[in-house]
């Protein structure tokens, strides 16, 4: 991923222009002259490590030379008090943005630590996120899931038609008028997607042999059905299950044939790891 995005840049200056806003008066106050000084950040306890990458342009949105000296790398699986990264620059630049590079770091990894715990679990079936992600957050909590093991769904509304029960309601329930709808006005080589909710949502959406069919809040028995549905009337659409999946459910889901789910928890749920800054040598 290209963390120098220009969205990716919009949202670390936002974090810059909310933490710094008038400036960082205690460190105005407290640290005089121009010292350079080697900052380490340190893991407090163990995960996936995610977002070092992000950390120079973090400087460089904010105009400042800090040299970074990578101990560690993103995907990795660290353990407590290991030192990350080393960073040498201004002392008053290393504290004003300890806050702005910690927060990223805590989120990122926390999101790729929870997602390859879920992963972990999941066999051979393949666990994809969603569009439930943080405000503004999107692409960086989509890179977390990939380095946590996970494959990234569609990032935005324009990536993939996905017709979903709102849409049908619309067309006044009509699955068959919302597909035509879409069959009629598509762009070329747009993939379909088509989510269902029972057997007979299922038999409508894949008379339009979509590219894929999202088995949506289904049970065990259900799913069985529907895998067997799908084989016999169209074996090249891919079937994904969504709707409350858990790590519980991912063997016997295996063992029904089930290669694809989507999972909101692993950005909606995850939380953030135990990450600190300290101050080494003055130089």
């Amino acid at each position: 991923m290209n963390l120098r995005a220009p969205l990716i840049k919009r949202l670390i200056k936002l974090a810059i222009d909310e933490d710094l806003q008038g400036g960082d008066i205690t460190t105005e106050l407290t640290v005089l002259g121009d010292v350079n000084c080697e900052g380490l950040i340190v893991a407090r306890e163990d995960f996936t490590v995610c977002g070092l990458e992000l950390i120079p342009v973090i400087y460089e949105v904010l105009g400042w030379s800090v040299e970074c000296e990578f101990l560690s790398y993103d995907g990795r699986r660290v353990k407590a008090e290991e030192i990350l990264v080393r960073l040498r620059g201004n002392i008053r630049h290393l504290l004003s943005s300890e806050r702005i590079v910690l927060n990223f770091l805590q989120r990122l990894s926390g999101v790729a630590t929870y997602t390859r715990e879920v992963v972990s679990k999941a066999g051979r079936i393949t666990v994809m996120d969603t569009r439930k992600t943080t405000p503004g957050w999107r692409l960086l909590e989509k890179y977390a899931v990939k380095v946590g093991g996970g494959r990234n769904h569609r990032a935005s509304l324009g990536e993939l038609i996905l017709v979903k029960n709102n849409h049908i309601d619309f067309n006044e329930g009509s699955l068959t008028r919302t597909l035509e709808r879409v069959k009629d006005g598509k762009p070329p080589f747009m993939p379909v997607e088509v989510e269902v909710r029972t057997q007979a949502e299922l038999k409508e959406a894949l008379d339009f042999c979509p590219d894929i069919v999202m088995l949506d809040n289904m049970d065990d028995e259900q799913i069985r059905a529907a895998l067997k549905l799908v084989n016999t009337k169209a074996p090249d659409t891919l079937v994904e299950v969504s709707g409350g999946i858990t790590p519980e459910r991912f063997a016997e889901l295996e063992k029904l044939g089930v290669k694809y789910v989507s999972i909101g928890a692993l950005t909606n749920k995850a939380t953030s790891v135990d990450i600190s800054m300290r101050l080494g040598e003055v130089q």
